[in-house]
């Protein structure tokens, strides 16, 4: 698994930043389960994976890290592929756990994508 974000490529071609930086807070875009060259990584569990070392590699790029993560939006293709992904937040994060919105979207940006998350974090 490579811990590499979607291109900056990606982002300027769509208008976006990976990460914006507002005082002491971080804003991290939608992070899909892809690797640094666009392909997704499997199954919903190893697309997990991959989007929360995506949003650890832009945090880290920022000055922060998953572990100072306040507040999650995580967007499913399935509701029903939501204990997967609460899995691999298990693996990952430890409590006091970020706040977090959990949604089924009609559609993601591209089809095969199972799950894409967000994230606010405090830059310490």
């Amino acid at each position: 698994m490579t811990e590499t974000p979607p291109s900056a490529e990606v982002a300027a071609r769509l208008a976006f930043s990976q990460a914006v930086r507002a005082g002491g807070l971080v804003f991290v875009s939608g992070q899909p389960g892809v690797d640094g060259a666009g392909r997704v990584v499997g199954d919903v569990t190893a697309q997990a994976r991959q989007a929360f070392a995506n949003l650890d590699a832009v945090l880290r790029e920022a000055g922060s890290d998953l572990a100072h993560v306040v507040r999650f939006t995580t967007l499913l293709r399935d509701i029903a592929d939501l204990p997967a992904v609460v899995g691999v937040r298990r693996e990952l994060l430890r409590p006091p756990y970020p706040a977090d919105t959990v949604l089924q979207a009609a559609a993601l940006a591209r089809p095969e994508f199972a799950l894409e998350i967000d994230a606010i974090a405090v830059v310490p």
